[in-house]
């Protein structure tokens, strides 16, 4: 069944939230906060006219601002956890899935089609769809937690920066650390998708997350094709709201 309702969905990961209201495929609203809370969620429920709310979390736990938010104005909230039906068939141990990353997958994947979904933020993750099914990821260092465990773990290595030039062959020690940690996670990238097209010959590649813009320029320049996807984990967490709808109504 098809579903308009406007949905607020809130992501809340390790150094920011990112609440995003849509209404089916459509993004009306999506700020970025340091932290959510009471105001900011009843705010922007006056504001957009949202008829429930779903969460996910990696960082803190805010279901009970949102429960007793929800409660407040007769509305339905789900929270997503290892426990939470979802339209995608999991093979990972749910009890350690990081639920953005099924988010993601869930609002990426479609049948008869493969991603794998590259999320940029404070750790990369590489996960993959086959389908309508959650078919495994890897997880590694973000780009920045690259960055800083270089300068924190060696006595001259400086902090660099992302921004400024990422050549293979740098003649200087601050344009040598930042093609490091770009390319290589460019090449992680590539290197998984080479490995996922031996199963799924027409995978696609999606990358998301807060460095999706600083590594989509580096995987132009390797010619490698992509897209960006800034709402896959509000569009799967809209999804699993829509799957659990009629459940609750049983």
């Amino acid at each position: 069944m098809t579903h308009f309702k406007r949905i607020m969905a809130v992501d809340v990961g390790n150094t920011s939230a990112k609440l995003t209201v849509m209404e089916g495929t459509d993004t009306l609203v999506c700020v970025t906060v340091p932290e959510v809370t009471q105001g900011a969620v009843t705010g922007m429920l006056q504001d957009t006219g949202a008829t429930g709310v779903i969460s996910c979390s990696v960082g803190s736990d805010i279901s009970g601002i949102l429960a007793a938010v929800c409660a407040s104005r007769n509305l339905p909230y789900v929270s997503l956890d290892a426990d939470t039906p979802v339209p995608v068939e999991v093979d990972y141990d749910r009890a350690g899935l990081g639920a953005d990353r099924l988010a993601a997958a869930v609002g990426m994947a479609e049948p008869d089609l493969c991603w794998l979904i590259a999320d940029a933020g404070t750790a990369l993750t590489l996960d993959m769809t086959r389908g309508m099914r959650f078919a495994g990821g890897s997880i590694a260092p973000g780009m920045n937690m690259r960055f800083e465990s270089l300068h924190t773990h060696t006595r001259r290595l400086p902090l660099v920066s992302p921004h400024g030039p990422a050549h293979l062959f740098a003649h200087d020690t601050t344009q040598a650390i930042r093609a490091g940690v770009i390319r290589g996670m460019a090449y992680e990238i590539m290197s998984a998708l080479d490995q996922f097209r031996q199963f799924c010959p027409d995978a696609q590649l999606c990358v998301t997350g807060g460095d999706a813009l600083t590594l989509g320029r580096q995987l132009t320049q390797m010619n490698v094709p992509y897209s960006v996807c800034d709402n896959a984990v509000a569009r799967g967490l809209v999804k699993i709201f829509n799957y659990c709808e009629p459940l609750r109504e049983k």
